[in-house]
């Protein structure tokens, strides 16, 4: 029997396309859950807001903002696009404790929106970079995380970060977009920031070979 929603549709219904546009966190969410997927991006049924990424999305405004002129922003409440913004001292004493990881202020770009790309009708692929550097075929991606792991099985090395689904579809973006020069290996970087607890940082860094950014890429669209 023909089952409606994110699971299948009546037997003999048509067949609408829905315009809608597909990201790296798109993609993350369609792996963990393809009916969660369904409803976020194609239904657009509204849910609570997750405190784990507003706390996220404020410390990357704090970063932007740093790396793109030495700007420190203050406590207060900013508006960024459509987010509204709570800064406070935890957010910036974090953010603080990373800049030891990352390039000096106003050397590399910060928050770039790829160009909407359609590669098949009714899907755009939309993906936003926190920090690339052209010259140096290299990109950068800051990450909050609740516990910054060094080993065991949950622990980010260059081994596993060198096949990050997010990653690769951004050096692949970037490359489509003619940001990057195509068929080259790029080189990558998660700026870790662990959001309680300890102040900690980590940065590990890696290398997409170019035979594996144009695979991920292919199976991600």
């Amino acid at each position: 029997r023909g089952v409606g929603g994110p699971c299948g549709r009546r037997r003999g219904a048509a067949v609408t396309a829905i315009p809608f546009r597909f990201s790296p966190s798109a993609q993350d969410t369609f792996r963990d859950c393809p009916r969660k997927w369904w409803f976020d991006k194609v239904a657009k049924i509204p849910r609570d807001t997750d405190p784990t990424l507003v706390w996220g999305t404020t410390v990357h405004y704090v970063l932007e903002n740093y790396l793109r002129d030495g700007t420190i922003v203050k406590p207060a409440t900013y508006t960024d696009g459509r987010d509204t913004l709570v800064v406070t001292n935890d957010h910036l004493v974090r953010a603080a404790a990373s800049h030891k990881h990352l390039p000096a202020p106003g050397t590399w770009d910060v928050e770039l929106w790829v160009p909407d790309m359609q590669i098949i009708p009714g899907l755009e692929v939309k993906a936003k970079i926190d920090l690339y550097k052209a010259s140096k075929v290299a990109l950068g991606d800051h990450k909050s995380t609740k516990t910054i792991r060094t080993s065991g099985e949950w622990a980010t090395t260059p081994a596993s970060l060198s096949k990050n689904p997010q990653g690769l579809f951004y050096a692949g973006a970037l490359q489509r977009a003619g940001i990057l020069p195509a068929g080259r290996d790029v080189s990558f970087f998660h700026n870790q920031i662990q959001r309680v607890g300890a102040v900690l940082s980590r940065r590990i860094d890696t290398v997409f070979p170019a035979d594996r950014i144009l695979a991920a890429w292919d199976a991600s669209v």
